[in-house]
Order: C-alpha cells, then sequence, then structure tokens
C-alpha cells in the first residue's frame, strides 16, 4: 500500500485539532457549570437566609409584645431592627444574583411584592413601640404568614431550575463525550489503521532490502574470495618463478627481465590488495587481532619488503629507532604492517633522491601508557598544504598529474586511515612542497611494553669492528645495531679515513662493514683481511660475491638496510666458520631443522605445484605431491607425513574438507595442516579453525614466506622437537 506522508499530516493534523477543540469545550463547559452551580448555591443560601429572618422578625416582634420586664422588651425591639436590616440585605443580594436571569427573576418577582409587605409591616411594628401593637403584631405576622410560603415555593423553584441546569449540562457533556469518541475512532480507522498497514508494508519493504542486501553481500564475498583466488593463483606462480629465476645463472639482460617481472607482479598484488582491503572495509567485516609483536622487526621486516622498489634509484633506505630495540608490546601486527607497507611504499614511489626513513618510538605520557609510534620519512615531491585533507579521501591522490606519472589507485592512504581509526590510532601528516613528506601512526597502548629475549645479545662483545658508510643516517642506523650487539665500534664516513689508521690498529679489527660501493672503488690496505670484510649492499646489487678495486673477494654481502639476526649470522660466521652462513637468508641451523621434514603438499595447479617442489628441495625436505582433497587422503593412508600443506579450493575436494576428514584419522591427530590460499576474506580463517588446519599461509608467498611457515611448525612435528 503506498503510503503519503503528507496526506498523513495533514490527516492527523485535522484530527488533532478536533480532538483539542472537544477537549477545550468540555473544559470550558465543567467550568462553566462549576460557576453555575456556585451562583445557583448562593441564590439558594440567599432564600434560605430570608425564610430564617423573616421568622426570626416575627419571633422578636412577638418577644418584644410579651416581654415582662423593660430591657427585655428593649432588647427584643433591637433584635427586631438587626434582623430587619438584614432581611433587606439579603434580599437586596438575592436580587442582584437573579439579576440578569429572566427564568430567575420572574420567579423572583412574586415574593418582591411580599418582602415589601413584610418590611412595611415591620418598620410600622418598630414605629409603633409606644402604642398599642396588637394591631400592629397582627399586621406583621399576616405578612410573614404570606411571605415565608412564597420563599418556601421560591427555593424549590431555584432548586428545580439548578438541577435542570445540570441536567442539561451533563448532557451537553455526554455529547461532548460521544464525539471526543467519535472522533478519536475515525482517527484510529482512517489514520492510525492506514498508518500502521503502511509501516507494516515498510517494514516489510525494509526487511526485503536487507536480505537482497544480504544476497548481495554474500555475492560480492563469493565474487571477491573467487576473484582473489582466480588472481593470487597465478601471479604466486609469477612471484615464485621469476624469485627462482633470479636465483639462477642470467646475463645481465635476462637479469634485468626477470627482475622487472617480479616487481611488476608485486605492483599487481599491491593493486589487488588495496582492493580487497577495500571491500573488506565496505562490508564492515573487519576483525581485529591483537598479538604480541616486536616493533623493530615489524619496521625491519616492511623495509625489507620496500627496498626492491627503490633499487634503481638513488635513495637510501633507513631503519631507525630507540637504542634499547629489544620490546614487544600488544597490537594487530598485520593491520599494522598494511598500514606501514602503503606509506613506505608510496615514499619509495614519490622519492626520486635523498632518503626514506622508517622510524619508531614509544611516546611517553604522564600518568598513562606510552603511545606506540611509527613514522615514515621521505625526501619526494611532497604535497600541497590545500591537498593534505583529500589524500587520505579514497580513489583520491595530491592532483590529477600525479595519477599519470606514478600510478596507484588511490586507495592506499585511504585504507591507512580506516586501519588506524579501527586500530584506535590517530595518522598524521607533515608536509613541504619539493623536501619531502613524513607520516606519523599513532597507536595506543592497552599494556605496558616488555622486554623481549635478546637473541645474539653479546655476540660483539669484546670485538672491533669498522663501520665505512658515506651517508650519515645510514651509518647511524648501522652503528644503533652494532651497538646493540655490545660491539666496540669505530664509524668512519669514507674508506680513505679507515685507510689513515695506523698498521697496528687495521691488525687489531675483527670486522669491517663497508658500504658496497664504497668497496667496489677501494684498494684494501695491507692491514685489512679480505676475510674479516662484510659488504653492506642495496637490494637491486648484482648478486656476484663483493669485490675491492684490487679484486679481492670479501667475506660476504648484506642487504641495507640489514636485519640484525642477518648481521649476528654474518659476524657468528666470520668469528666462527662453521657456525653461520654469512649473509643468507637462512642459517645452517634453520636449514637442519627443515631437511628430512617430510611433507605432503596438496596443489591443484600444475605450475603452484612445480613451485612448491622447487621450493621443498631447497629446504632438503621429502615432498610427495597430491592434486585434490581425495588423492591427499590416498597418500595420507598410504605413508606417514609429519606436515601437510593444503590447497583450500580444489576439485573434488576441498582442502577444507580433506583437512576435516584428515583430523579424523588415526594418523591425521597430530600432524600440522598449513593452508595455502589466495582467499584473504574473514570466513577462510574461521573455515580452517573448524576444520582443524593449524595455521595458512596466503598466496602468493614467497620462499622466505613459506619457509619462516614451516619453521614456525617444525617443533610441532612429531619426532622432530618438543611440542
Amino acid at each position: 500500500m503506498a503510503f503519503s506522508s503528507y496526506r498523513f499530516r495533514r490527516s492527523y493534523l485535522v484530527a488533532l485539532t478536533a480532538v483539542a477543540a472537544l477537549t477545550l469545550a468540555a473544559q470550558w463547559l465543567v467550568q462553566t457549570a462549576l460557576d453555575r452551580a456556585e451562583g445557583d448555591a448562593s441564590v439558594i443560601n440567599l432564600a434560605g437566609r430570608q425564610r430564617m429572618l423573616s421568622q426570626k422578625l416575627t419571633k422578636a416582634a412577638w418577644a418584644s409584645e410579651f416581654a415582662e420586664e423593660s430591657s427585655s422588651r428593649h432588647a427584643a425591639e433591637a433584635e427586631l431592627g438587626e434582623s430587619l436590616e438584614a432581611l433587606s440585605q439579603a434580599h437586596a443580594q438575592l436580587a442582584e444574583e437573579v439579576a440578569g436571569d429572566s427564568e430567575l427573576e420572574v420567579q423572583y418577582a412574586r415574593v418582591d411584592v411580599l418582602f415589601e409587605q413584610l418590611a412595611a409591616a415591620t418598620r410600622a411594628r418598630l414605629a409603633g413601640a409606644q402604642q398599642d401593637t396588637s394591631e400592629l403584631l397582627v399586621a406583621l405576622s399576616t405578612a410573614e404568614a404570606a411571605f415565608l410560603p412564597e420563599m418556601n415555593r421560591l427555593v424549590g423553584v431555584f432548586e428545580g431550575v439548578a438541577d435542570g441546569r445540570i441536567s442539561r449540562l451533563r448532557r451537553v457533556e455526554l455529547g461532548l463525550f460521544l464525539a471526543t469518541l467519535l472522533v478519536l475512532t475515525l482517527e484510529a480507522f482512517l489514520i492510525f489503521e492506514p498508518l500502521r498497514r503502511a509501516l507494516n508494508q515498510r517494514m516489510a519493504d525494509l526487511t526485503e532490502a536487507r536480505n537482497v542486501a544480504e544476497r548481495a553481500t554474500r555475492v560480492q564475498d563469493e565474487f571477491l574470495s573467487a576473484m582473489s583466488h582466480e588472481i593470487r593463483t597465478p601471479l604466486n606462480a609469477v612471484i615464485g618463478m621469476s624469485e627462482l629465476l633470479l636465483d639462477s645463472e642470467l646475463s645481465p639482460q635476462q637479469q634485468e627481465l626477470a627482475t622487472t617481472c617480479n616487481q611488476s607482479s608485486q605492483v599487481l598484488l599491491s593493486l589487488v590488495n588495496d582492493i580487497l582491503d577495500y571491500a573488506k572495509l565496505e562490508s564492515g567485516e573487519v576483525e581485529l587481532e591483537i598479538l604480541d609483536l616486536e616493533p623493530e622487526a615489524l619496521v625491519t621486516e616492511v623495509a625489507q619488503l620496500v627496498a626492491p622498489r627503490l633499487a634503481e634509484k638513488p635513495v637510501e633506505l633507513v631503519i631507525d629507532g630507540p637504542r634499547e630495540a629489544d620490546l614487544q608490546v600488544r597490537a594487530d601486527p598485520l593491520r599494522i604492517r598494511q598500514v606501514l607497507i602503503n606509506l613506505a611504499s608510496n615514499a619509495a614511489k614519490f622519492t626520486r633522491k635523498g632518503q626514506v626513513t622508517l622510524r619508531w618510538y614509544l611516546e611517553p605520557k604522564a600518568g598513562a601508557r606510552p603511545s606506540l609510534v611509527f613514522e615514515v620519512q621521505d625526501t619526494g615531491i611532497g604535497i600541497p598544504p590545500e591537498r593534505l585533507g583529500a589524500i587520505f579521501e579514497r580513489f583520491t591522490q595530491a592532483d590529477s598529474s600525479t595519477t599519470r606519472e606514478y600510478g596507484g589507485t588511490g586507495l592506499g592512504l585511504a585504507l591507512s586511515r580506516e586501519w588506524t581509526q579501527r586500530m584506535g590510532g590517530v595518522l598524521e601528516v607533515e608536509s613541504v612542497v619539493g623536501r619531502g613528506s613524513l607520516f606519523r601512526l599513532r597507536l595506543p597502548l592497552d599494556s605496558a611494553p616488555v622486554g623481549a629475549a635478546r637473541k645474539g645479545a653479546g655476540v660483539a662483545r669484546g670485538r672491533r669492528v669498522a663501520l665505512v658508510v658515506e651517508h650519515p643516517e645510514q651509518r647511524a642506523a648501522h652503528a644503533r645495531l652494532l651497538a646493540q650487539l655490545d660491539a666496540e665500534l669505530m664509524e668512519f664516513g669514507t674508506t680513505e679515513a679507515l685507510g689513515n689508521l695506523a698498521a697496528s690498529e687495521l691488525n687489531g679489527l675483527d670486522a669491517v662493514l663497508v658500504a658496497r660501493e664504497a668497496l667496489e672503488g677501494w684498494r684494501l690496505p695491507a692491514g685489512i683481511a679480505a676475510a674479516r670484510i662484510l659488504a653492506l649492499g642495496r637490494a637491486g646489487d648484482s648478486l656476484e660475491p663483493a669485490r675491492s678495486a684490487d679484486g679481492r673477494t670479501v667475506a660476504g654481502t648484506l642487504q641495507r638496510p640489514t636485519r640484525r639476526a642477518a648481521l649476528e649470522a654474518a659476524l657468528g660466521a666470520l668469528w666462527n666458520p662453521e657456525g653461520q652462513e654469512v649473509g643468507g637468508a637462512e642459517t645452517s641451523t634453520d636449514a637442519s631443522r627443515l631437511r628430512g621434514l617430510k611433507v605432503l603438499a596438496v596443489e591443484d595447479n600444475p605450475v603452484n605445484r612445480r613451485l612448491l617442489e622447487a621450493h621443498l628441495k631447497h629446504f632438503g625436505c621429502e615432498a610427495v605431491f597430491a592434486s585434490d582433497g581425495l588423492e591427499a587422503l590416498e597418500r595420507a593412508g598410504d605413508s606417514e607425513f609429519g606436515l601437510v600443506l593444503m590447497d583450500c579450493q580444489m576439485p573434488r575436494m576441498d582442502g577444507y574438507t580433506a583437512s576435516a576428514e584428515l583430523r579424523g584419522m588415526p594418523q591425521g591427530e597430530d600432524v600440522v595442516i598449513l593452508a595455502l590460499s589466495a582467499n584473504t576474506q574473514p570466513e577462510h580463517a574461521r573455515r580452517c579453525e573448524a576444520a582443524g588446519i593449524d595455521d595458512w599461509l596466503s598466496k602468493p608467498y614467497t620462499r622466505d614466506d613459506l619457509r619462516r611457515a614451516l619453521l614456525r611448525w617444525v617443533d610441532r612435528v612429531p619426532g622432530r622437537g618438543v611440542a
């Protein structure tokens, strides 16, 4: 039923006006009735008073006539005079009360004559007090005898008139009540009943609209899930295969082509992630996961991810933080990482030369827990002041030329602000055109930071280490790392400054860290052995071993910004050659932990299966492959596996069902199951948990991502470590 709000308002106002008018009329009627009743009561009281006074007159006259004593007679005569005066006043008041009421005036006119006769007889009696008063007394009594019955009749008439008025008022009151009831009934049937039906229809429409929206949301979620799988699955192959290609022997041209392919696929992955994150925020499917995290490790990880984007630019990527970096806080590492990657990627994109700095620190607050602050600072193109507010809007960049020159969806900063607000934090920006920008992420902490266990603390204690880096901020960043390892540090801006040291001092150095570009133009002094030198290279540097200008190969190369774990491993390898592999992504201890691990790898995509096979072979794992869930269950029944890598979307039987079935098998109770899925929707996490899956790795993943996931769970594999 169509519903017109204007028609309802008009009808309701009319009904409300009618009810208000009837209510006012009823109130006026009641007030009028009260006023009339008060007047009628006054008239009746005055008439009754006249009856009483007339009787008092005759009584006083007779008392005066028969009084034996003079004093008694005089008192009776005085009372007679007073009664006459009171009767005259009452008569005048009664005449005033009935004046204007034609019905009462007619009735009172007959009494007026009798009153005059009674008053005249009383005055005559008072005037003839010294004479024979018997005749006057008889005249007074006769007048009173005529007056009193008439007054009795008049009182009865007055009472009848009052009762009649009350009856008429009651009938009018009943009529007003019935009219009000009729108006309310009509209002209920003609206004509120249509309104109720219209509201019910509106509620039904809203319910249907909600159902349609929910169906649309489900369709959207299913579409996003499908698109995530369909896009991420081939991306996994592109990124993984290009990564394998870059590890092989290539000509310089082939190396450049493979690098371009890998970087382009990473850009595409970033765009896909932005679009999927935008869809999640739009649908409200956002869940924060508060975990323990180490800010230093998180910032370093982000820097490692962003470093390849600066490979072809004269831009230094610097990590800065407090001296005591071994702190652990409670926060959402995934969302913080997303925000920092967006900010750092933008900084790398818009900076042509200079540096990009990733910084973190704890901001103290008086009487409260400190805030965790991350900063991303660059020396890029900057943002005009009038555009600082607009950059956080979706699909918006600083100006239209930015999109053409630098690309991007314009979603990164908008998503970063959304995630920040969901975490209860603030995202601030400062910028100067042509000088760069500073983005500051400030997050409140629910609990106080705690000290994390320091791995490798003191590895350089008692060791003299020289640091040679021309870039002052980069030099300060590496000096901070070495100070955390308790090294006795000497800092130099150039190799020439280091070479000016005395031969005895050079011979006393336990290690030398030098920027690779400086090393390649440096002829090593006689007092420094190449076996004690570690080169600090950039992400885009050649994979060939670093050599000095005189052709001497140094001990190893670390990528800057340097991970502290990699620096610990490299220094440990210098001083204990049988312990660590210098500068590698993995240590020999990590390699031994994965070597011989029996893995059941379930992957339906042939290309991704080949990629997974290459990675597992590199780790030294013993792998058997299945192409779907049913085949995986057959393989699990034939052989024993400590760990299963399970793709989730497969033909015949998907990974969720296969994992649940595997958990029900005797040999599947203790096995570790890691999901490999291109689905990043929240529903995926819930389905994994329900199926008994221990952990999941999102596609596309790198070799290091897979290695870290396996190392995280290898000790849970029966017979491999302590659960």
